[in-house]
C-alpha cells in the first residue's frame, strides 16, 4: 500500500498594511476637527462674554447658536467626509495592487500547480471599480466611513450643548467652561484617531480577501501584530495558524453582552493583525 504523501504548504509574503495611509487619514480628520473646535470655542465664548453680566435670554441664545453650529459643521463633515473616504479607499486600492503582487511572489514557481495564475497580470491593467464585487466593497466602505465621520460632529455638538447648559445652570466661570470645551475636543480627537486606524484596516482586509478569492487562494495564515497596549489573548493564540477562507476562526468569544464572532485579521475594532496567502499542493 502506497503511503499518502503529505501536502506541501507554501506561504506567500505578509499582506502588511500601509501605516502611511492610516497616518494621512488621521491627519486629515484631525485638521477637520481642529477647524470645528476652534470655531465652536470662539463663538460660544463670545456668547458667554456677551451674557456674562446678564443671563437674560442666555438659554435661548445657547440653543440657537448650538443649532447653527451643529447644522453647519455636520454639513461640512458630511461633504468633507465623502471626499476623504474616497481618497483613503483609492489610496488603499493602489497600495493593494503592489502589495498583493509582492505577497504572491513566493507562490510563483512553475512546478506548482496553481489553478488560477491570474495574479501574474494583477495590477498591470484595469481598475478595481470595473469589478462589481470590488466596487460593492469600496462603496460600502465609503458609506461606512462617511457615517462615522459625520457622527464625530454630531456627538461633539451634543456634548458641547450639555457642557454649555451645565455651565449656565451652575453659574460656572469662563475658565471652567474653557476646560470643559478642551476636554470634549480631546475626546473627539481620540475618536477620530480610532476611526482612522479601524476603517483603514477594515477596507484593506476586505479588499485583500476578495483578491485572494479571485486568485484561487483558499487558505491564509493569521499573523499577529505583536503590538498595541492591550493585545487580544485569542488573537495571540491564532498567530501562525492556517485557516480556510471559507471557514474563518473565532476572533471574539462570547462574554456577557459580547457575542461570539468569526472572521479575519483586521476585522475587529483596533485589530492590527494581518494575513498571508497560503497554498497546498
Amino acid at each position: 500500500m502506497l503511503k499518502k504523501e503529505k501536502k506541501k504548504i507554501v506561504k506567500g509574503k505578509v499582506l502588511s498594511q500601509n501605516a502611511g495611509i492610516k497616518a494621512w487619514y488621521d491627519k486629515e480628520l484631525q485638521e477637520l476637527i481642529r477647524s470645528m473646535t476652534k470655531d465652536t470655542q470662539k463663538r460660544f465664548l463670545e456668547l458667554y462674554r456677551t451674557h456674562k453680566n446678564s443671563q437674560k435670554g442666555y438659554a435661548t441664545a445657547i440653543r440657537i447658536l448650538n443649532k447653527e453650529l451643529s447644522e453647519e459643521w455636520i454639513s461640512k463633515f458630511n461633504k468633507t467626509g465623502k471626499e476623504l473616504a474616497k481618497k483613503m479607499v483609492l489610496k488603499q486600492t493602489k497600495y493593494l495592487k503592489s502589495s498583493i503582487n509582492q505577497a504572491m511572489m513566493p507562490l510563483l514557481p512553475k512546478e506548482l500547480e496553481v489553478e488560477n495564475r491570474s495574479y501574474l497580470r494583477f495590477g498591470l491593467k484595469g481598475s478595481m471599480l470595473d469589478d462589481p464585487r470590488r466596487a460593492e466593497i469600496i462603496k460600502a466602505s465609503i458609506n461606512e466611513n462617511v457615517s462615522y465621520i459625520k457622527s464625530i460632529s454630531e456627538q461633539y455638538h451634543i456634548k458641547m450643548n450639555s457642557a454649555i447648559v451645565r455651565s449656565f445652570q451652575v453659574g460656572g466661570n469662563e475658565k471652567d467652561l474653557i476646560n470643559d470645551i478642551m476636554q470634549i475636543g480631546q475626546v473627539t480627537k481620540r475618536k477620530a484617531q480610532l476611526i482612522a486606524r479601524d476603517q483603514s484596516s477594515k477596507i484593506y482586509s476586505a479588499l485583500c480577501l476578495q483578491e485572494m478569492k479571485d486568485l484561487g487562494i483558499k487558505k491564509f495564515e493569521w499573523v499577529h501584530s505583536h503590538g498595541g497596549e492591550h493585545p487580544r489573548p485569542l488573537h495571540r493564540k491564532l498567530d501562525g495558524h492556517i485557516f480556510e477562507i471559507a471557514s474563518p476562526p473565532i476572533i471574539q468569544e462570547q462574554k456577557g453582552k459580547q457575542r461570539q464572532e468569526k472572521g479575519f485579521p483586521g476585522q475587529l475594532i483596533n485589530c492590527n493583525c494581518v494575513m498571508r496567502p497560503v497554498i497546498e499542493y
